[in-house]
């Protein structure tokens, strides 16, 4: 099963947008490089609803907040679920 999904991955090689902290995310970026997904880290709350609409998948990582990250945060989330994109939210 776990490696059905990640063949799926591969094939369909998403836009994965990525709101994460600085810890993590050449960590995240190569994780989903490896299994055949393109991360793109992007944070500004002016940008993420138009990396939303091209994206496959949201992951929201909130394990350091900052105030100006959260309201990106909500504003990718609101658009992703909007337009039924996966969003994963990684405490």
């Amino acid at each position: 099963m776990i490696w059905h999904n990640v063949q799926q991955v591969r094939d369909r090689a998403p836009l994965v947008l990525n709101i994460t902290n600085y810890v993590v995310m050449n960590s995240t970026a190569n994780a989903l490089l490896a299994i055949g997904a393109s991360p793109v880290m992007a944070h500004a709350v002016d940008e993420v609803e138009d990396m939303v609409a091209l994206a496959g998948a949201l992951v929201i990582n909130i394990g350091t907040l900052s105030e100006p990250w959260v309201a990106a945060m909500l504003k990718a989330g609101r658009a992703a679920h909007r337009r039924n994109i996966p969003i994963v939210l990684d405490p």
